[in-house]
C-alpha cells in the first residue's frame, strides 16, 4: 500500500511543487501508525510467535532436548529479531536517499521507536 502511494506521489510530483512537504506530513502520520502497531505487537510478541516444538529425550541417564536448546534459542531470537527490525525497513513516502522522520530527531510523539 505504501509502495502504491509512493508511486502515485512520484507521478504527481512534476505537477505539484509542494510534494516534499506533503510527503513529510504523510510520513509522520505513517510513522505514528507504525509506532502504535509496533508497541502493541511488542506487548503480545510472546503470544503471537509460532510455538517451537521440541522433544525430551532420556539418553545416558540425562534428559536432553531434541533439537538442542541452543538451536531452539537461536530460532526464537531469529523470529524476535525479524519483528524488531520492522521499523528499520519501513521507508514511508520519502525518497530512498532521505532520512526517516525518527532518524533525524523529528520522531512522532516525541519518542523514538
Amino acid at each position: 500500500a505504501v509502495d502504491e502511494l509512493r508511486r502515485r506521489a512520484n507521478v504527481m510530483e512534476p505537477h505539484f511543487p509542494g510534494m516534499k512537504q506533503w510527503r513529510n506530513h504523510w510520513d509522520v502520520q505513517l510513522y505514528k501508525a507504525l509506532e502504535v502497531q509496533y508497541r502493541a505487537g511488542l506487548e503480545t510478541l510472546h503470544a503471537t510467535l509460532p510455538p517451537l516444538d521440541a522433544e525430551l529425550q532420556f539418553k545416558s541417564r540425562q534428559l536432553t532436548f531434541k533439537p538442542p536448546i541452543e538451536d531452539l534459542k537461536t530460532l526464537y531470537f531469529k523470529k524476535v529479531k525479524e519483528f524488531i527490525s520492522v521499523p528499520t525497513k519501513f521507508k514511508g513516502l520519502q525518497y530512498y536517499d532521505e532520512a526517516k522522520p525518527g532518524a533525524s530527531g523529528g520522531e512522532a510523539g516525541g519518542q523514538k521507536l
